[in-house]
């Protein structure tokens, strides 16, 4: 579920770096950015790339939901979408990118718990990211520290590619708690320009 709007803190590990295909994938590397394509011809626009990612809607929030909760083997090749603080960044194979706007009071952040293996992300990748953790029922707790506000209490089930995702506040320190049949966590994260919208250093002990 996307949502819009009891173990003790502790300070984040590095991740541990795998590389297992479907099983376990990171997130890969940042696009290039260019103005045409690689044979010359006009860059795509991002309609076009929106329609090779079989996207129902131009509006960027449906996308991401869209995208994050769809089967790992719907996913389309050769094209990319990943989730930026302030934009999701559309790319194909080429290096060929656009980029659309998000709401300026609020982030998608995308968690996958794990508990043996996960890899390293920063901005969250819509088409290759997959965690340890897929359809797996967990509870999710998150607080808006600056507020005093629980915004998401809930039991709910990682989407198919091992993640949950949530909007949340911008520019807001935010407590995130999950509990599964494998273990507990809770860790602070914080929601400003240019940080993480992928947190894959969240360890189920």
């Amino acid at each position: 579920m996307i949502a819009r709007n009891t173990s003790a803190r502790r300070v984040l590990t590095p991740a541990v770096v795998v590389t297992l295909g479907i099983v376990l994938s990171g997130c890969g590397a940042d696009p290039q950015t260019g103005s045409t394509g690689a044979d010359g011809s006009a860059a795509p626009t991002s309609e076009q790339l929106l329609e090779r990612l079989d996207a129902d809607s131009e509006d960027p929030v449906e996308v991401i939901e869209q995208l994050d909760t769809m089967p790992v083997e719907d996913r389309p090749e050769g094209v990319f979408a990943s989730v930026e603080t302030d934009e999701l960044i559309l790319s194909d194979d080429t290096g060929d990118q656009a980029e659309l706007s998000l709401p300026d009071d609020e982030v998608y952040l995308s968690a996958a718990p794990y508990v043996e293996q996960t890899h390293e992300c920063h901005f969250h990748s819509l088409t290759t990211c997959v965690g340890e953790q897929r359809n797996s029922e967990i509870s999710v707790k998150i607080t808006d520290l600056d507020e005093d506000e629980v915004i998401v209490d809930e039991v709910t089930r990682t989407y198919d590619n091992g993640f949950i995702g949530y909007w949340v506040p911008a520019e807001a320190e935010l407590e995130i708690s999950i509990d599964h049949e494998e273990g507990s966590l809770t860790e602070t994260v914080t929601t400003r320009e240019g940080d993480p919208t992928c947190l894959t250093e969240l360890r189920l002990t």
